[in-house]
């Protein structure tokens, strides 16, 4: 029984009567734990930590502190998929994260996160639909017809990057039959949709200082120096480990899952350079200026250093004061897991399961 929160005693002969109506013995009472978080597997649990918290507006809160606090949006596509992306903002102090299904519930964030979804264009179009679009474009205004330089980040992760471009191609229907979508124009890249799904993991560096507000790395106006798009090389003299251009940068890490290829338009500003085994690339597209920034990278938010990093700069183009907690989200994962085998330890007859396991259940 999961998540029982009183005596096992209270339960009596259930156990052995469960046993002589089933045949089945029960293998112990797993208690309700306060505070274990895991991973959840799929958008159903979402949904219901959302029904949890009476509607719409929350799904969960970081601890606060004595700095100003990071209030940050996740849009809840119909089809969102991936959307563990954010959980390691919770290890953060003062950083809130809302999921929110309408405009209205939008406020005035300093983040607004566009994740990742099953169905790109028609997560889009939805999007659309609910007056988003609109929203966006008031949030981000400075009253004269341009963006104002204290307006919202933008991030969009995988298809959430994709809806930032110009256009999303899909000629062979492998995710809808829309065949060609407008994006929003936020950021110059077009994505073609591919009938293999491209699954990797992936490392490299940012490129943009720690010190400045997502400024690209180096400062000099246009592109990095021999960078032609997202996904393509670039010289043999940018070196993406030990060169001291780039000791400024942070390290990050993630992993790619997805049919869409983007391509980088000319005005394009590679976010990462990735030194993976697969060839010195860049990945993801920033434009600083205006606080838009994606990539197709899942996971990103889970180093520790980048995740730091990219708050800064957002508490900085906000003008907040903030500083990142200085805990290890991966060590703060494993802690829970460890709780949850001490708790299968402490409550379950764990050889009767492993029989289970290795020798299936019989008759």
């Amino acid at each position: 029984i999961n998540k029982f929160r009183g005596d096992p005693a209270l339960l009596g002969d259930a156990l052995s009567d469960l046993e002589r109506r089933t045949g089945r013995p029960t293998l112990g009472v797993l208690p309700f734990a306060e505070g274990l978080t895991l991973d959840a597997e799929d958008s159903l649990a979402l949904a219901l930590a959302q029904g949890a918290r009476h509607g719409t507006g929350t799904a969960t809160s970081a601890r606060s502190s004595d700095r100003d606090p990071l209030d940050i949006v996740v849009i809840r596509f119909p089809h969102i998929s991936n959307f563990t992306d954010v959980d390691a903002l919770a290890v953060e102090p003062g950083a809130s994260v809302r999921f929110v299904d309408s405009p209205g519930s939008l406020g005035r964030p300093d983040l607004v996160v566009l994740p990742g979804t099953k169905s790109t264009a028609e997560d889009l179009a939805w999007f659309r639909s609910r007056g988003f679009e609109e929203a966006l474009t008031d949030l981000r205004g400075d009253g004269f017809g341009g963006i104002s330089s204290e307006s919202p980040m933008i991030l969009g992760i995988c298809g959430g990057y994709q809806m930032l471009g110009e256009l999303i191609e899909d000629p062979g229907a492998i995710e809808s039959r829309t065949g060609v979508v407008t994006g929003l124009g936020l950021l110059d890249l077009r994505t073609v949709y591919l009938v293999d799904k491209r699954t990797r993991q992936r490392r490299g560096r940012t490129t943009w200082r720690q010190s400045s507000l997502l400024r690209p790395y180096p400062s000099a106006p246009g592109r990095v120096p021999g960078a032609t798009g997202a996904g393509t090389s670039f010289q043999p003299d940018w070196e993406l480990e030990g060169s001291p251009r780039q000791t400024p940068s942070v390290p990050i890490s993630g992993y790619e899952i997805h049919h869409g290829r983007t391509h980088a338009g000319p005005s394009a500003v590679p976010w990462f350079l990735m030194g993976d085994g697969r060839g010195n690339r860049t990945e993801g597209i920033i434009d600083d200026r205006n606080g838009v920034c994606g990539s197709s990278l899942h996971g990103l938010l889970e180093g520790d250093e980048f995740r730091g990093t990219l708050l800064g700069a957002v508490a900085e183009r906000r003008g907040k004061r903030w500083a990142p907690s200085g805990v290890s989200f991966a060590r703060a994962r494993q802690g829970q897991i460890d709780q949850l085998a001490d708790l299968c330890q402490e409550n379950l007859d764990l050889e009767a399961l492993w029989r289970l396991v290795t020798e299936g259940g019989g008759t």
